[in-house]
């Protein structure tokens, strides 16, 4: 059965969420600069960087006024010194000049043999304990993002994880700031035996695979 996780592990979870009033603007690609400005419930990005960003590329938004953020894909290139304009996401009509964050949502490369990381992981041990599912990312405003791991757990937001080794993964976040960095214990075949947390939720340590995603 999938457990709700604790609240003390709930609150390190929103410590670690990538967006929030604490983010700032930040560069998601060298030289790439992107700028969000809203006006009434539309959101309008600007290029301000040297380099374009290209078509299809995900751009991820926030409004720390109303905490609203979404996923943008644009649909042509967004070249220097260009606006796109995100119509009609804000519930909430805002001022125009209202704080604004956007981003390119870069997960890095693609891999092919991440399925052998899939599964449900928890301490079988203690019921209580929270659980975490470990999946291909998916979100409903862009879809499913193959060759990309994602972690998520009951009643907490899901994290977007970047490879940085052959089984370490680390969260997608897009400024300085603390990230989700985990580890897979695996077996000679390669398949994973268990999650450890090194990084944030520490205290959660090391979580075995218990099975199959639900």
């Amino acid at each position: 059965m999938f457990r709700r996780p604790t609240m003390a592990a709930l609150a390190a979870v929103a410590a670690a969420l990538p967006f929030g009033p604490r983010a700032a603007l930040a560069q998601a690609q060298a030289n790439t600069e992107i700028v969000c400005e809203v006006a009434a419930y539309d959101i309008y990005v600007r290029n301000d960087g040297t380099m374009t960003v290209a078509a299809e590329s995900i751009l991820r938004w926030y409004v720390p006024f109303t905490r609203e953020q979404g996923f943008h894909t644009l649909r042509s290139p967004l070249e220097p010194g260009r606006t796109a304009l995100i119509s009609g996401v804000l519930n909430v009509a805002i001022l125009e000049g209202a704080p604004c964050e956007a981003v390119v949502f870069d997960l890095g490369e693609p891999r092919e043999d991440l399925d052998r990381f899939h599964g449900l992981y928890g301490d079988p041990a203690n019921d209580n304990a929270p659980r975490f599912v470990v999946g291909q990312a998916l979100n409903n405003a862009i879809g499913p993002q193959p060759g990309f791991l994602m972690i998520s757990s009951a009643g907490a937001a899901a994290w977007y994880m970047r490879s940085v080794a052959d089984t370490r993964f680390e969260q997608w976040v897009p400024a300085d700031g603390d990230s989700v960095v985990v580890a897979f214990e695996t077996d000679a075949d390669g398949a994973a035996v268990a999650l450890v947390f090194e990084t944030v939720l520490t205290d959660l340590g090391r979580l075995e695979r218990l099975g199959d995603a639900p």
